[in-house]
């Protein structure tokens, strides 16, 4: 690359380039970095999983009753944007934000329905999804959708179905993603 074949070259203040990548630099941390076969890699990009353990119990919803889901554990947080004590991602920075949500819910009867949906700065955000049951068993729910961010605005995932439910705990039960797009 630059034909260079050893070595890095410093060259505009934290840019530097080598045989195997373009890497730009703030405070001796690495931004951006293209490496020799195309891929770009943002090793900052704000980036989550969480999921909820609940001390190891499933958690209990009542009917007719938007609840907040209480993810407590990160996997993942690339720059501490989620608090596992308010159960909430908050961007870093204005944005386009890829959020998606796994939720296994029992106790739902057959033809019962929940809902799902994000929530910013506590108020809705559609669009939703919604889940009707067909037998008794357990289902699983998925939704994801992409929402515009400002900096310091804060994402929650809320619940709510017609008859007493719990969520199931565990990583691969019940799990959030968020990560910075665009």
């Amino acid at each position: 690359m630059l034909g260079m074949s050893t070595g890095n070259v410093v060259l505009i203040g934290g840019l530097t380039a080598g045989a195997n990548a373009v890497n730009i630099q703030t405070a001796a941390t690495t931004a951006l970095e293209i490496e020799s076969h195309g891929i770009v890699s943002l090793p900052k990009q704000s980036y989550v999983e969480a999921y909820m353990d609940n001390g190891g119990s499933n958690y209990s919803v009542s009917a007719t009753t938007w609840t907040k889901v209480p993810f407590d554990t990160t996997v993942t947080d690339v720059q501490g944007d989620f608090d596992t004590t308010n159960n909430r991602f908050t961007a870093p920075e204005d944005g386009k934000y890829l959020c998606q949500v796994k939720i296994n819910i029992t106790g739902l009867s057959d033809q019962q329905g929940c809902h799902i949906r994000f929530y910013r700065n506590g108020a809705v955000l559609p669009p939703s999804v919604t889940h009707r049951m067909s037998g008794t068993s357990y289902v699983s729910v998925s939704f994801n959708c992409v929402i515009d961010c400002d900096a310091g605005d804060y994402l929650e995932c809320w619940i709510w179905g017609e008859t007493d439910f719990s969520i199931t705990h565990g990583r691969d039960q019940t799990s959030v993603w968020f990560a910075k797009i665009a």
